[in-house]
């Protein structure tokens, strides 16, 4: 009958009713809105309300900070009587605590109303993971030297993150991969280097190190951008920190890579107007200004003098300024928003 009655009312009479069930405080402007989004075009069609998202209770807000503080005041009591602790009771709330905070997390994580206290409480042991295990195998004597004990404990640390993240699929364990990650990768690069017995040394080979390593970062922020799930979050910040080791290792880099870097950064500026990026527009734009500040000082000041030299490299600052903006306004914000 209900149905009967609305197919056979016009279009104004149900305009009416709507304004005079509003009037009446009946019904709301949100109300109305829902209908019409969940309609289906069907009689007698029954509409779910949307949802409601997740936030923030004062409960959850308080037990994280409570977590935190309760992990300070464990690691100051730690630090204070560390002397007198046994290699058992070292091993014990290190280690043990990073496995014990580990399974509280498992068991928080079982309920949605929990999940940010679960991610803090995996975030703790996630850095006490490596702190733990240096100190188990302190206490176990270990008789390598400090490269190996560093490769084992980073690839360790690095494995627990992986397969968290296998079986969580949560951002946070994915930041910690990248983390130990990078560690090992720096540690194995220079224990090959001391074994080859000093062939590759000065500082040239840390700068390329680097740069290899922030490649990386940028082609998973890459990948993590285009994959349009959550992931897109850490995009962001391995642009960044990929885009400083590359332009920071280049920069610092002589010879050759005085002429190599111009193209290096206007092509980190033409990468921003591919991928709608803020964050390669404005880092290679502050890396130019950088290089051309570097170049001024380094071959503009003998002849022409400092104050001429300040002169031009001001102005050649104020073209970078003005080339980056430009960029910006025409090319990336002309059709959809700027990432960072």
């Amino acid at each position: 009958m209900e149905a009967l009655t609305v197919n056979n009312m016009n279009k104004d009479q149900i305009l009416g009713a709507i304004a005079e069930m509003s009037r009446r405080g009946e019904l709301s402007q949100s109300e109305v809105m829902q209908a019409f989004a969940g309609s289906t075009g069907q009689p007698g069609a029954i509409i779910e309300k949307p949802k409601s998202t997740s936030h923030l209770t004062i409960s959850q807000v308080l037990s994280t900070i409570g977590g935190l503080v309760i992990c300070i005041g464990i690691i100051v009591l730690i630090f204070q009587h560390w002397d007198n602790l046994t290699s058992f009771l070292r091993i014990f709330v290190t280690l043990g605590v990073a496995i014990a905070a580990y399974i509280v997390a498992v068991l928080f994580d079982r309920y949605p109303s929990f999940k940010i206290t679960s991610l803090v409480i995996f975030a703790v042991s996630m850095v006490l993971v490596p702190v733990g295990l240096m100190v188990t195998m302190n206490e176990l004597n270990f008789t390598g030297d400090s490269y190996i004990l560093q490769i084992i404990v980073a690839l360790i640390s690095f494995l627990v993150a992986i397969c968290s993240f296998a079986l969580y699929r949560s951002n946070l364990f994915i930041a910690f991969s990248v983390l130990f990650g990078t560690w090992l990768y720096y540690v194995v690069i220079l224990k090959l280097l001391v074994a080859s017995g000093g062939i590759f040394s000065g500082f040239n080979i840390y700068a390329y190190i680097t740069m290899v390593a922030g490649l990386a970062y940028v082609l998973m922020g890459y990948t993590f951008d285009k994959s349009g799930t959550e992931r897109i979050e850490l995009s962001g910040w391995l642009y960044k920190f990929g885009l400083v080791a590359i332009l920071g290792s280049g920069l610092a880099l002589g010879g050759i890579w005085d002429i190599l870097y111009v193209g290096l950064v206007f092509g980190v500026i033409m990468l921003s107007v591919y991928l709608k990026s803020r964050t390669f527009l404005w880092l290679g734009g502050v890396f130019l200004m950088f290089y051309i500040i570097k170049i001024t000082g380094k071959y503009f000041t003998t002849g022409l003098g400092w104050p001429f030299a300040l002169v031009l490299a001001g102005m050649l600052l104020i073209a970078v300024g003005y080339f980056t903006s430009y960029i910006g306004k025409k090319y990336i914000t002309k059709n959809e928003p700027l990432r960072s």
